[in-house]
């Protein structure tokens, strides 16, 4: 059984949903938490960058203490899947403190994982602008 608990609208970008799950046979239950981020073309990219790294954001602080995985999927699984996949892959590791940045070695490895993996140009030059968005506000945000 599926039960929406609630949906709340964050910006004209995305929402939020709660669903309430439980398995009939065996009585166990969760709780699921879905971030929809709904301007994203299904062949291109979103106009601008600020709300899908701000959706990332929000997406991380309510997952951050949590043992559940995440899963990200769009129509196909591979196009907007793997273009998210490989900007939080690159992002998570600048904040961990890597030093090596490898954008192109990142996406090789979730390719391996799943063929197709960002299927265009566009998706793969989006990461690479949302990484450097990102990594100037870090430093940017650095005492001085």
């Amino acid at each position: 059984m599926i039960h929406l608990v609630s949906e709340h609208i964050w910006s004209e970008d995305y929402l939020v949903r709660s669903f309430y799950l439980k398995n009939l046979k065996t009585n166990e239950t969760r709780t699921i938490t879905q971030f929809h981020y709904l301007t994203w073309p299904l062949k291109g990219v979103p106009a601008t960058t600020k709300a899908l790294l701000e959706f990332r954001r929000k997406v991380n602080k309510s997952y951050r203490g949590k043992a559940a995985p995440i899963i990200v999927h769009c129509t196909d699984g591979i196009g907007r899947t793997g273009a998210y996949c490989l900007l939080d892959i690159v992002l998570n590791r600048i904040t961990k403190g890597l030093k090596e940045l490898n954008i192109a070695g990142s996406l090789e490895h979730i390719r391996d994982q799943r063929r197709g993996m960002v299927d265009s140009i566009e998706q793969y030059k989006l990461v690479f602008i949302c990484v450097a968005e990102e990594v100037t506000a870090m430093l940017k945000a650095l005492p001085r």
